[in-house]
């Protein structure tokens, strides 16, 4: 249905499923992705706002890329240092390799915004309305992602629709707050 497709295309590797939603969250690494995948998504918007006026398309691309790549790379040292501090180390290697994969996620899901930044630049739009289009794709995707959570915890109708709005506004909140700085 549409709750187990959406989880399913946040989540990544194969056999990808649906965990119950009672079960602790450490024991639930499909979680783990679809907040990399969202986080990814945030901080792939929030670059492309911040330099809508300032960076040519090519310049964006680049600078989400890096961006994204910079905090991918943070989330594994602090994994790896937090783990290693709290629990048995393992071998270094298996560690890093096995964060780096878990939190992919938030690489990749930055490639949907600026997919849609192509595109528009494709389609003859300047590089503040291509940008435009791509922050409202990451709208709707976040929109969406708050839809089915809200369904996945029992809410209909406006309920629903207020959480789909209130996910959507919280992710661009955090955009705005990066534009602020800038």
């Amino acid at each position: 249905g549409e709750t187990t497709s959406a989880m399913t295309a946040l989540s990544s590797g194969p056999g990808a499923r649906m965990v119950p939603m009672d079960v602790p969250i450490a024991d639930r690494p499909d979680v783990e992705r679809a907040a990399s995948s969202v986080y990814g998504t945030i901080v792939a918007s929030s670059v492309l706002a911040a330099g809508a006026y300032h960076l040519s398309i090519a310049q964006l691309c680049l600078a989400v890329v890096v961006t994204v790549v910079v905090y991918w790379l943070a989330e594994i040292y602090a994994q790896v240092l937090a783990s290693r501090a709290l629990a048995a180390p393992r071998h270094l290697r298996d560690e890093v390799r096995e964060h780096a994969i878990h939190h992919w996620r938030m690489v990749t899901a930055s490639f949907i915004p600026l997919a849609a930044l192509l595109a528009a630049a494709a389609l003859g739009a300047d590089g503040p309305d291509a940008v435009m289009a791509a922050l409202v794709l990451t709208t709707l995707m976040l929109a969406g992602l708050g839809w089915v959570a809200a369904g996945r915890a029992g809410m209909r109708a406006w309920h629903r629709l207020a959480a789909a709005a209130a996910s959507s506004l919280g992710g661009h909140g955090v955009v705005g707050g990066k534009c602020a700085l800038h």
